[in-house]
């Protein structure tokens, strides 16, 4: 049994415990690290399950990587290492416990070895900024959308919209949707999509239905033109080298399996006429989306840089044999699959 000497140096130990925030540069012994390994694995679990793995990384480019995934632990990037707890999923409940008491033995264990410790829980991540993300760009664009065609209708019945701006309704009204929700912290492309969904519902039936989209075609193609033109001044021998074999073969996966797959798994059990389901499950979404993606990948940092040179080109890539191939089957599927539009 301890002495009464003996446990107060225990517990004077215990109440120095600190979240450590700054670290010095020096590598952590490999003896240490695994000393920290075995006070984790000999703490206990509910029911003894163990619901838990256990990752040492030491890589900086790694640490730098997790560092990114939320601001307020980009203090990872500094510490000359970290140990991730991986969690099974099994019982939620029970893992919160687990997780706080093998959480709390490596702080303990870090402090009594001489080091400095600190938690850095990023499960926050997926409500902040998955769920909460989602939630409010579907929101803010169907509420945004859906108004913004009830103002433009109504203004329209009263004569106090021309009918020549029918046109440019929704190219206005898509930017105000994406900025708003961008504002607001969340995903304005997903905003963006059922901002025009909503708007396209409500005004569907009137008048200036046809006008509106034939405004936003225009804007689309030369839309279109411009990437096409950006991505071609960008080719080079270099860069088509980029995605290496794997990523000249994710091309016709995707344009051939993947997407068409998705698009028919996404309308099932709608009333959409086959030939138009076979119309959007070969042409799919613009690849204007792909450019929005692979710019989010790179400007948050998370890529090392050869990294961002394969993501950027395999986009790339993809839409340049998408522009190519979808551009010479258009008419000849379009008067196959499609109903003659009514004016």
């Amino acid at each position: 049994m301890a002495t009464l000497a003996n446990a107060r140096e225990v517990t004077t130990e215990l109440q120095k415990v600190r979240q450590a925030r700054q670290y010095k540069p020096e590598a952590v012994p490999d003896d240490v690290i695994a000393e920290l390994l075995e006070v984790a694995r000999w703490t206990g679990s509910s029911r003894n399950t163990q619901p838990w793995h256990f990752i040492v990384i030491t890589d900086k480019a790694q640490l730098t990587q997790i560092s990114q995934v939320r601001t307020p632990i980009n203090w990872v990037a500094e510490a000359p290492l970290a140990i991730a707890i991986v969690l099974d999923g099994a019982n939620n409940v029970s893992e919160v416990y687990d997780e706080g008491r093998v959480t709390e033995r490596l702080l303990i264990g870090a402090r009594i070895l001489g080091l400095g410790g600190g938690t850095a829980w990023f499960g926050e991540w997926l409500v902040a900024d998955v769920l909460y993300a989602i939630a409010v760009a579907v929101a803010i664009g169907a509420a945004v959308g859906y108004g913004l065609a009830a103002l433009a209708v109504r203004l329209r019945d009263r004569r106090l919209l021309s009918d020549l701006y029918d046109g440019w309704l929704a190219i206005p009204s898509v930017l105000a949707i994406y900025g708003l929700t961008e504002i607001a912290g969340a995903y304005g492309f997903i905003a963006a999509f059922v901002g025009g969904v909503a708007f396209r519902r409500y005004e569907h039936s009137h008048e200036s239905h046809v006008a509106v989209h034939e405004g936003a075609e225009v804007v689309e193609k030369f839309g279109e033109l411009a990437v096409v033109l950006l991505l071609g001044s960008m080719l080079t021998i270099s860069g088509l080298g980029a995605p290496g074999v794997e990523g000249w073969l994710l091309v016709p996966a995707l344009l051939l399996v993947i997407r068409p797959l998705s698009v028919f798994a996404a309308m099932v059990g709608h009333r959409i006429p086959a030939g138009e389901r076979s119309f959007v499950a070969w042409f799919g979404v613009r690849g204007v989306g792909s450019l929005y993606y692979a710019a989010i990948a790179v400007g948050s940092g998370v890529l090392a840089a050869g990294e961002e040179r394969v993501v950027v080109w395999s986009a790339i890539a993809c839409i340049l044999v998408s522009i190519v191939v979808h551009g010479i089957t258009a008419a000849a599927l379009s008067r196959r699959l499609l109903p003659p539009i009514e004016r």
